[in-house]
């Protein structure tokens, strides 16, 4: 089967955005990633991990999962740099 130029051309440019795309999902989450890590840290240096895991527990209670879930990890943080 023959493809034309034009055709072609078509298929590299959607090949080309699929990549593009996929590229910025990895660099938005690794972002994230990198801003929710420094997060976490520079709450367990601030924080002692009984204040952070009193806060976890409001948030639990408050049903906001997504605190509860940071604040419990930088709970468990401070309690490895209390080591």
């Amino acid at each position: 089967m023959k493809i034309s130029k034009r055709q072609l051309r078509r298929i590299i440019k959607e090949e080309r955005q699929k990549l593009i795309k996929e590229a910025s999902m990895e660099q938005s989450y690794n972002y994230a990633n990198d801003l929710v890590q420094d997060a976490i840290q520079e709450l367990a240096e601030t924080f002692s991990d009984g204040q952070l895991g009193d806060g976890a527990l409001d948030a639990k209670m408050d049903g906001n999962t997504i605190l509860y879930e940071l604040l419990t990890a930088a709970a468990n943080r401070a309690m490895q740099m209390d080591r």
